[in-house]
C-alpha cells in the first residue's frame, strides 16, 4: 500500500486545496507564506499603507470572507454565512448546503448581484445566486431546503434568477481561485498558485448577464527579475474607480489592476503585523483589511 501513496491518477488536476482562514494550507501547497513587503515580485512599491484603528469582530468562527454591501457587513467562513449589522452583531445567516446540484467548495466571495440578490462563489467556481426571503411562505421554506442546511426560513437559492451554476474558464481551469470582485457588469476572479503550478496568476472576466466568461488576462506588471505574479497569493479583491484591488497575504502588497489595460498600475504595501490578509473593501472611503491572527477576527482600517 506504501508504495501507492505517493502515485497520483490525477496528474494535473491532483490539486490540493487552497488555504483558507479555517484551514491554513502552507505545507501542502509547498508555499510558505511570509509578511516581507520586499519579497513581493515587484520591481517597485507606489505606496505604503498605515494602521488608523483596529477591532477584533466577535464571531465564532474563522471568517474567510468579510464585505460591506448595501450597508451591511457580509462574512463567509467555510459554507456559513451572515449579514452583520455595523456593531457586527448577527443580523441572519444560513448554512450552504454545499453538495445539492452543482457542489460548491468553501465560498472564497459574496458580490451584490442585480438590485436585491446576491452571488457567492466556491473556491472550485461554482457559485449560487442567492436572495434574502424576509416572509417565506411554509411552501417556500420547504422548496428552499434543498439549498440550505440551516437558513431556509429567510433565505433562497431557488426561483426567478437564482440558483446554482459553474464557471467555466481556460486558462485558469486547473486553479483555484480565492477571491472575486465585481463592477456591477462583470464578475473578476483571480487564481492562487498550487502544488502542481506556482507561477500562474489569471484573472477571469465574467458577464453577470449570463455567467459566461467574456474574457482571460495575465495581468502585465513592472517584476524583479525571475519573479511571476505567482508569488502573489490573492485572498479578496475589491473594485472601486475603475480599479480592482488585489489583495496578497503574501508579501503583505496590494495590486491595483486596470481591467481595460490589462496590467498592475499600482503596488501598495500594507504592515507586516497583518499575518494573515483574507479579506479588503472599501468602507466611507478607507481600505479595510481582515485577518485572522492569533485565534481572532481582526478588522483594520488603513489609510
Amino acid at each position: 500500500n506504501g508504495l501507492w501513496q505517493n502515485i497520483s491518477f490525477l496528474g494535473k488536476r491532483d490539486v490540493k486545496a487552497p488555504d483558507y482562514a479555517f484551514a491554513p494550507a502552507s505545507e501542502k501547497l509547498g508555499i510558505k507564506f511570509d509578511n516581507d513587503i520586499n519579497n513581493a515580485p515587484f520591481a517597485k512599491i507606489n505606496d505604503e499603507l498605515k494602521i488608523t484603528n483596529e477591532q477584533t469582530i466577535n464571531f465564532d468562527k474563522a471568517i474567510n470572507t468579510l464585505d460591506y454591501i448595501n450597508n451591511e457587513f457580509v462574512a463567509s467562513s467555510k459554507w456559513d454565512v451572515a449579514f452583520l449589522d455595523n456593531n457586527f452583531s448577527v443580523k441572519e445567516g444560513f448554512e450552504l448546503d454545499p453538495y445539492f446540484s452543482a457542489s460548491i467548495d468553501p465560498i472564497i466571495g459574496i458580490i451584490p448581484y442585480m438590485n436585491d440578490k446576491f452571488i457567492l462563489m466556491g473556491s472550485n467556481k461554482s457559485f449560487l445566486r442567492f436572495a434574502k426571503n424576509p416572509n417565506a411562505s411554509e411552501e417556500d421554506i420547504a422548496k428552499q431546503y434543498a439549498d440550505f442546511v440551516k437558513g431556509n426560513d429567510k433565505f433562497k437559492g431557488q426561483g426567478e434568477g437564482l440558483g446554482r451554476g459553474r464557471l467555466d474558464t481556460v486558462r485558469a481551469k486547473f486553479n483555484h481561485v480565492a477571491s472575486m470582485s465585481t463592477d456591477g457588469n462583470y464578475l473578476y476572479l483571480a487564481t492562487v498558485p498550487n502544488n502542481k503550478d506556482a507561477k500562474t496568476f489569471v484573472i477571469s472576466k465574467v458577464s453577470l448577464k449570463d455567467r459566461v466568461l467574456s474574457g482571460e488576462f495575465t495581468p502585465k506588471a513592472n517584476l524583479k527579475e525571475g519573479k511571476t505574479l505567482g508569488d502573489l497569493y490573492v485572498t479578496s479583491m475589491t473594485f472601486k474607480d475603475g480599479e480592482i484591488y488585489a489583495l496578497s497575504k503574501n508579501h503583505n502588497v496590494i495590486a491595483v489592476i486596470d481591467p481595460v489595460k490589462e496590467e498592475v498600475v499600482k503596488t501598495i504595501a500594507f504592515p507586516s503585523s497583518i499575518t494573515n490578509a483574507r479579506s479588503i473593501f472599501f468602507k466611507d472611503g478607507k481600505i479595510n483589511i481582515l485577518s485572522y491572527q492569533d485565534g481572532a477576527n481582526k478588522l483594520y482600517t488603513l489609510n
